[in-house]
């Protein structure tokens, strides 16, 4: 049995040979390609255990699916090294950059072969649903009860409920907040299929693809976007008439000609939750932890106008990016679209806020605190430590 020192001999040796092959195809073109096999090849060696180790990780496997999962991630590991088709981005040529991964090229190898794993599993999901046989009592045969896997994917309408209903039972139990629950579900959808998350490119966005799920007909317009982004993606021309939304278009930026079709698979109402998901702004703060973190933010300087000031951003930060209510906000007299336009209106002073506190001297938030995105994720890690019992004390070491 190989020992702890002569693995790491092994790896070591192999990313040396790899780095030789990469300075070569630096250093003359003409032999990149013969290079880039050499490379294929030494991270194909079984006893560097890049792939297997990979699919270990994942979970157990019969023989034959283990080695499905294998031939997947190979594929994709081809497909980077090589530039030839793989199953995720099929007819593209894109390779990685040698010079990328020389540094540390089996670290590197690692860790893509095992975020390629759950592509191959929901290969072998597919695989299972499309093979199981139809009930056949007349010969005497009944097929197995389907897992709950199989029955996803046969029907879309039942999808979270079906694969996830022990997760949402384990949410309840936490007492997670809404936005959370549609968070993690999105999240498990995603991992579920070997997916990418939407993209969204601001809050502006955000909130607004948050507004148009509301409507009845939301899933069918977001899966008729991604179906225009599917068109775009293959060159085909999209009809007059039937340009789409620019907002929900953005949300498939980063998927593949195979990605689109996998999702467009599972119907609109499985695009729903996973956009929702994506989209959805978290619930504002309680107004307990909101006293509680402008209180320690204010006590963070003696100079005036620095009290009035972290009111006034305190209350733009919150509007930017949370929700116009609480989550358990059951009292307020205002409807929604009310609640929205003094969010909306309070949002509005958030840069110019950030900006004096920026500016304001002594820098009371900490030298570090240099953008307005670094004073948003200060007031971030203030209201965690709000609200994991943190104290003024804690809030001023951070700064």
């Amino acid at each position: 049995m190989e020992t702890t020192r002569e693995a790491t001999q092994r790896r070591k040796t192999a990313a040396d040979e790899i780095r030789a092959a990469a300075s070569r195809a630096a250093s003359d073109p003409s032999v990149e390609h013969a290079e880039r096999l050499r490379i294929m090849g030494v991270l194909l060696d079984p006893d560097l255990e890049i792939v297997s180790s990979a699919v270990r990780s994942y979970g157990t496997f019969t023989q034959i699916e283990r080695d499905r999962v294998q031939d997947y991630v190979v594929r994709s590991l081809e497909r980077v090294i090589l530039g030839t088709g793989g199953p995720r981005e099929v007819g593209e040529r894109r390779r990685v950059e040698l010079a990328s991964i020389s540094r540390a090229p089996i670290a590197w190898a690692s860790k893509y072969a095992r975020s390629c794993v759950p592509g191959g599993v929901t290969e072998i999901r597919r695989a299972r649903a499309r093979s199981a046989a139809p009930a056949s009592p007349s010969n005497g045969w009944m097929p197995p009860i389907p897992s709950a896997e199989e029955a996803y994917l046969e029907s879309c309408e039942n999808a979270v409920i079906t694969e996830i209903a022990d997760r949402i039972e384990g949410w309840d139990r936490k007492k997670m907040l809404p936005h959370e629950i549609e968070q993690e579900t999105a999240a498990e959808l995603l991992r579920l299929h070997g997916l990418p998350k939407p993209f969204t490119a601001d809050t502006r966005a955000r909130r607004r693809i948050s507004s148009l799920l509301d409507r009845e007909d939301a899933p069918g317009m977001l899966a008729r976007s991604l179906l225009h982004m599917l068109a775009i993606i293959e060159g085909r021309v999209v009809p007059a008439g039937e340009g789409p939304d620019h907002d929900l278009l953005d949300l498939w930026v980063d998927y593949t000609v195979d990605d689109a079709r996998a999702l467009l698979e599972e119907g609109p109402l499985v695009i729903a939750a996973i956009v929702r998901g994506t989209v959805v702004m978290p619930s504002r703060p309680s107004e307990a932890q909101r006293r509680e973190l402008r209180r320690a933010a204010k006590g963070l300087s003696s100079a005036r106008g620095w009290s009035s000031l972290m009111q006034q951003t305190e209350a733009a930060w919150v509007a930017e990016h949370f929700a116009s209510r609480s989550a358990r906000d059951n009292r307020s007299p205002l409807n929604e679209s009310q609640a929205e336009r003094i969010r909306a209106a309070a949002a509005g002073h958030w840069e110019e806020s950030a900006m004096a506190v920026l500016s304001f001297k002594g820098q009371p938030l900490g030298r570090h605190v240099q953008t307005i995105a670094d004073v948003s994720d200060w007031f971030f890690g203030a209201l965690e430590m709000v609200r994991s019992d943190g104290s003024e004390l804690r809030l001023k070491q951070a700064a």
